[in-house]
């Protein structure tokens, strides 16, 4: 009975087991707020492949509650019908329209502890002929002050590079006596297999691929020589006193191969001048061969293995880039008050595109630009700058030939009339 129901429920969510014209949702593992504070969780969804024009009206619904898996939640905002849940009204809207654009985001204001702490969208097509889809995993909200783990939703990497998946930990009022890393295929991190484990005793110790930065200070995963097969979601769990926290989405692995020969291209311009104290944009785009459900970018500095000049979690972001830059028309990057220290420096752009294969399945690519070199020259000065520098190089020269003069005319004085002895009685 149990197998049949959850057949049942997959085909009502996800609109058959089969089907030529799949459609997804797609949300942000995570979002860390304070309380107070509004929030925006956007979820982006397909159409159906036939039906790209968007002639579909759809009505959108918003579930919230504290299972790990969407479908079991209670309903807490029909946008169609105005229709809010009594915790929260007067806090929830909908912004964006399903019709010009594939992503509605919730908008909740004055977050509270006792909201969600996870939110998933819901599609129902009012076209008969096609069923409800909605997203699986959810966003979770985190708030400040609570003892959780942090984690960013996608890393990309090359084939044969070392790469570290952050761990980050927050409010752990003990030392960490235990870490967990679980990974695998599947986007909620209680169903993903594999386990590794760390204690005090064996913290130091490399497992396989993998180890941690500096057990118990940072936990975050490092893989050496990241192959095709790490193309995984990894998920971090802590274990503080008799307290244990732990992702419940994880982080995806995106693997591009050292040659990349997937159906699309990442262009950049191989090469720009900026004044220093200046701002560059640095230009990217790419020419995927279908549409994606989702795209990130993200820029490397120095190298295609080098640290992220941009990443959106401003956690992964090196302190040299931190605040200074942000992402122009989609895809640039934009970095402010160019230094010399970023003279004769190369910025890889890195596109992750997320394409709907089956009912919320995913494929994702990962292919990366060949870098563009940043020259920085030097503030050249105004002509009121030149007049004033002219005049005090020789205002210098003045005053160096009026010494001069003078020691020059006592040394001759002193020669021509010599100071003579006083004789005291």
């Amino acid at each position: 009975m149990n197998l049949l129901l959850t057949l049942f429920l997959l085909w009502t969510y996800h609109g058959g087991i089969h089907s030529k014209n799949p459609y997804c949702t797609i949300q942000t593992g995570s979002v860390r707020v304070s309380e107070g504070d509004n929030v925006i969780i956007p979820c982006r969804f397909s159409y159906p492949g036939y039906r790209r024009d968007r002639s579909i009206s759809l009505r959108v619904y918003w579930r919230a509650g504290t299972s790990q898996t969407c479908g079991q939640n209670t309903f807490i905002y029909n946008h169609t019908e105005n229709d809010v849940h009594g915790n929260y009204t007067g806090r929830i809207s909908l912004e964006g329209n399903p019709k010009e654009q594939n992503v509605v985001s919730l908008r909740i204001q004055r977050i509270r502890r006792t909201d969600g702490p996870m939110f998933c969208c819901r599609l129902e097509p009012e076209d008969k002929g096609l069923k409800p889809w909605q997203n699986i995993q959810g966003t979770f909200i985190q708030l400040s002050g609570e003892f959780s783990v942090q984690q960013v939703d996608t890393i990309p990497a090359i084939e044969g590079e070392t790469t570290v998946i952050p761990c980050i930990v927050h409010s752990a009022t003990e030392e960490i006596r235990e870490v967990k890393w679980r990974w695998g295929d599947r986007l909620t991190c209680n169903n993903n297999p594999n386990i590794v484990r760390w204690t005090e005793v064996n913290g130091s110790q490399k497992q396989s691929d993998f180890s941690l930065v500096d057990f118990p200070r940072d936990v975050s995963l490092r893989i050496e020589g990241v192959a095709p097969s790490h193309r995984k979601h990894y998920c971090c769990e802590v274990k503080v006193g008799n307290k244990t926290a732990l992702s419940d989405h994880g982080t995806e692995l995106a693997v591009a191969a050292s040659e990349p020969s997937v159906g699309f291209s990442v262009t950049q311009s191989p090469e720009l001048t900026v004044q220093s104290g200046g701002s560059a944009s640095i230009s990217c785009s790419f020419s995927p061969n279908r549409d994606p459900l989702w795209v990130g970018v993200y820029w490397r500095v120095g190298n295609l293995t080098g640290p992220f000049a941009y990443h959106p979690s401003q956690e992964m972001v090196h302190p040299m880039y931190k605040g200074r830059t942000e992402l122009r028309r989609e895809t640039d990057l934009y970095i402010r008050n160019v230094q010399e220290a970023d003279n004769n420096t190369s910025y890889y752009c890195f596109v992750i595109l997320r394409f709907c294969e089956d009912f919320n399945n995913f494929s994702t690519e990962t292919i990366y630009g060949t870098g563009t070199r940043q020259h920085v020259t030097a503030v050249p000065l105004s002509p009121r700058w030149k007049l004033y520098i002219i005049l005090s190089v020789r205002c210098v020269l003045l005053c160096i030939i009026i010494t001069a003069g003078i020691l020059g005319h006592r040394k001759v004085k002193g020669l021509w009339f010599p100071a003579q002895d006083k004789v005291i009685e």
